[in-house]
């Protein structure tokens, strides 16, 4: 939903941003469900089979991971606004108004991606010289908690680019190393 927001505020000229970064959003013309449309059961199996569509390669997440975001979401009551959500994200289309984003926008994907697959970004970011697509080769839709260092990687690069303060106006450990 996250991405969505910042595509939406990166179109609209009335608000005043300077560049936006965007990872994982729905609204290219894929169907986002991760399969919640068929059940309405939620068990840690369940929770353990959406770990397996979000990440590229599940072993990296621990037991503990998996089943301590099962506690939190378990409410039938947070399960079903989640499904909610979902549901409301399929009717989404970015593609009505990607190309009325005016500043540099960033698309940060993972390049297994089952969720939002990646190919739709790229056509939109080959169309447009605001979008700009990164991907990332070893991670799903989850990139940020998939491989973070790859994530972060290129979050840095992203935010260091073009117009930025003179470093020593910046704390010192604000500062860029290269």
């Amino acid at each position: 939903m996250g991405g969505y927001i910042a595509l939406a505020l990166a179109s609209d000229p009335d608000f005043n941003i300077k560049q936006a970064i965007v990872s994982g959003c729905p609204g290219a013309g894929e169907n986002v469900t991760l399969g919640l449309g068929v059940s309405r059961i939620l068990s840690l199996d369940y929770a353990h089979k959406i770990s397996r569509e979000l990440f590229h390669d599940p072993s990296r997440l621990d037991t503990e991971m998996i089943e301590s975001t099962f506690r939190e979401i378990a409410n039938r009551q947070c399960f079903m606004m989640g499904l909610s959500i979902l549901r409301s994200l399929q009717k989404i289309d970015v593609r009505e108004f990607i190309d009325k984003v005016a500043v540099d926008t960033h698309l940060i994907w993972g390049a297994h991606d089952r969720v939002t697959p990646i190919q739709p970004w790229c056509d939109m970011a080959a169309a447009s010289p605001f979008l700009h697509l990164h991907s990332i080769a070893d991670a799903g839709h989850c990139p940020m908690i998939e491989t973070p260092d790859a994530f972060n990687d290129v979050l840095e690069r992203v935010l260091y680019t073009g117009p930025a303060p003179h470093s020593s106006d910046l704390p010192r450990e604000a500062r860029p190393t290269y």
